[in-house]
C-alpha cells in the first residue's frame, strides 16, 4: 500500500505512527494495511 498518513516527525516509534491505507472507491471503503512504526523491507 502506497498511500500513508505519518503522524510525528521521528524516527522514534515511541514518537511517529504512520497509517497505510487504500481507497476502494467501488466500494467507498477505506482499507487499513498497518497502523504502527515504519515496516522495514528486506
Amino acid at each position: 500500500m502506497e498511500q500513508h498518513l505519518k503522524i510525528g516527525v521521528k524516527d522514534s516509534p515511541a514518537e511517529t505512527l504512520r497509517i497505510h491505507f487504500a481507497w476502494v472507491a467501488d466500494e467507498r471503503k477505506i482499507v487499513i494495511g498497518h497502523c504502527g512504526p515504519h515496516l522495514d523491507f528486506a
